[in-house]
């Protein structure tokens, strides 16, 4: 089937959005699919990226790094001419809202990903101040008018989709589909003494954090745990791989909870590198109460590392109850001993980790959407 993707984030900017859209995409062309992305160009040079369309876009000032599409642009005569049968939608603001009017006016069925707590992020990122409960009034108003429109919505966990029923939320049809982890890439066999060597890290006790960093990921929290850990396991260092807007606030962080000599900020890394970081790893560590699924935490059980998580929302899900995971709640202290029981168990819970993954392996998740497309397909044509 032919499928055109929309979405308000994409490369070079890199988060859990764009890593979900890249993975589905090359999983559906694996499986012999014809997608195409429509994004918001950034400046250019424009990354390498097969079948993509690059919308007119301009900096989203209130967020670095990303690019809103407000400009016009002829996407019906572009979705005509690529014969695509369905549309899927990653965002509820403009290209959400430019995958709406498409499908409405080719009659083609919409299905959408609710990837992000839209109450949350804007919270970090509102262009304009508003009072907290006025703002809570209006995104939820504006979601629950959103997500009535499209012919499927998607919840990456239950957890989600349970938050937005108790919303208020009216789904035509729902779905429960996480991205899914490629198992091949992300395994227990890979070596990762490199990268150790890289960052000095020798005989050191590694815990790795993997994401960008925002405001919203709680990596403070991190370094308060790791401070309480200062006597007991003096060997204990945290990686964070990852950039984002709010890096020089948790710099101050770090220096704030006197642990600045034991977190190393790794920034970006290439897709190609970062399997080994996890395989550097003793333990995953991932403080943020914000996620809709959490995709590092499939990574680093396909990788056979027990993961430490906040005990919120779509990280239980994403364990499944398995002895890799550790659950802390919302203070240093349990946080800290999370850290350390994920520490303890190391590479002894890699085989429970990784049958975790394999549940939801990018293939058996990919089958799962392709069987939700063609469920909207055979259902005809849009009235």
């Amino acid at each position: 089937m032919r499928v055109a993707m929309f979405t308000d984030a994409f490369y070079p900017t890199l988060d859990g959005v764009v890593i979900s859209i890249d993975t589905t995409v090359r999983a559906l062309r694996a499986l012999g699919h014809d997608v195409t992305v429509f994004a918001p160009a950034a400046p250019p040079p424009l990354p390498a990226y097969d079948q993509v369309v690059w919308l007119p876009a301009r900096p989203y000032r209130s967020y670095p790094g990303y690019y809103v599409s407000i400009y016009p642009s002829d996407k019906t005569s572009q979705l005509r001419q690529l014969k695509v049968e369905l549309i899927h939608a990653h965002s509820i603001a403009f290209m959400g809202i430019r995958a709406l009017f498409a499908g409405r006016n080719l009659s083609l069925p919409t299905v959408l990903t609710y990837h992000t707590m839209v109450d949350e992020a804007i919270d970090f990122y509102k262009p304009i101040p508003i009072p907290p409960r006025l703002l809570d009034r209006l995104v939820w108003a504006y979601v629950r008018n959103f997500l009535k429109r499209p012919e499927a919505v998607v919840a990456p966990t239950e957890a989600i989709l349970r938050e937005l029923t108790a919303r208020g939320v009216r789904l035509k049809r729902s779905a429960t589909i996480p991205t899914g982890v490629d198992t091949e890439r992300f395994r227990p066999d890979l070596n990762g003494d490199a990268i150790r060597l890289q960052h000095h890290l020798g005989s050191a006790e590694l815990i790795l954090h993997v994401g960008r960093l925002a405001y919203e990921k709680r990596v403070e929290l991190l370094f308060q745990a790791l401070r309480l850990l200062r006597q007991s396991r003096p060997k204990a260092r945290l990686l964070l791989v990852g950039d984002g807007p709010a890096r020089p606030w948790f710099q101050e962080q770090a220096k704030a909870a006197s642990v600045e000599d034991r977190v190393i900020f790794a920034g970006r890394v290439s897709a190609e590198a970062l399997p080994y970081y996890y395989a550097a790893a003793d333990t995953l560590a991932f403080a943020s109460r914000f996620e809709t699924q959490g995709l590092v935490v499939l990574e680093a059980l396909a990788s056979g590392l027990p993961v430490v998580g906040a005990n919120h929302r779509a990280i239980p899900e994403m364990l499944g109850g398995s002895p890799a995971g550790v659950l802390f709640d919302d203070t240093p202290e349990s946080c800290a001993e999370a850290l350390e029981r994920g520490l303890d168990l190391g590479r002894s819970v890699a085989s429970q980790a990784r049958k975790r993954a394999e549940e939801l392996s990018v293939l058996h998740c990919t089958e799962r959407l392709v069987a939700l497309y063609r469920q909207l397909l055979d259902a005809g044509p849009l009235r």
